[in-house]
């Protein structure tokens, strides 16, 4: 996965209807929506401002997952023609992190539910084919695991969890022992099968 470091635009035409798309770092849903408003205000008469984001929040869900959130809008264009195709480009380029805004004004010609779907989707390429090593940044996907100690093992676990290139997030104390949150790299399962082996030391799911 990768997310991209810059803002980027491009702009296009189809049938005399401006397309003006715009992609941006964001770290939140919220962060999309007070773009969304900053683009109304510089876009007073545009049409249509449809959107997509690809969102990967931290911390970690309950369930030990850093799960993807997306979402997107067609702001009143046909359902189906806008957001959704803008939402396929950012899944096919792997990007995360980041909105991508179409923004339209009508040029006078309807352009049919295939046009639409067309038209979004190029626009949405056409900013994305801007993208490059230096403006964006590379992402290793991570998952949480919660590990649970007595209070001897927890030096050994964080010697483990750093060699195997683990993230501590969170330590927890009770009279029982202690629970280490670690992020670890996506499918690599090196940090759970060590720590499975050693007594008195397991996994919370």
């Amino acid at each position: 996965m990768q997310q991209p470091l810059i803002s980027l635009q491009a702009e296009t035409e189809e049938k005399r209807s401006r397309f003006i798309s715009l992609i941006i770092p964001v770290t939140s849903e919220e962060s999309v929506r007070n773009r969304l408003a900053t683009e109304w205000q510089a876009h007073p008469k545009a049409s249509h401002i449809c959107w997509a984001f690809r969102v990967q929040p931290t911390p970690a869900n309950a369930d030990g997952n850093l799960q993807l959130q997306e979402g997107y809008s067609d702001d009143g264009e046909p359902s189906g023609t806008a957001g959704m195709p803008i939402l396929k480009q950012l899944r096919h380029g792997n990007l995360i992190n980041c909105a991508l805004f179409v923004i339209r004004y009508y040029g006078g010609t309807k352009l049919g539910t295939g046009g639409l779907q067309r038209a979004y989707s190029r626009s949405a390429q056409d900013v994305l084919a801007q993208l490059n090593e230096e403006s964006c940044e590379h992402i290793i996907p991570r998952q949480r695991l919660r590990i649970a100690c007595d209070f001897a093992e927890e030096a050994h676990i964080r010697y483990l969890a750093e060699r195997y290139d683990g993230v501590l997030q969170n330590t927890q104390y009770d009279t029982q022992g202690v629970i280490l949150e670690v992020d670890i790299k996506e499918g690599d399962d090196r940090l759970r099968q060590d720590v499975l082996v050693r007594a008195g030391v397991y996994i919370k799911e």
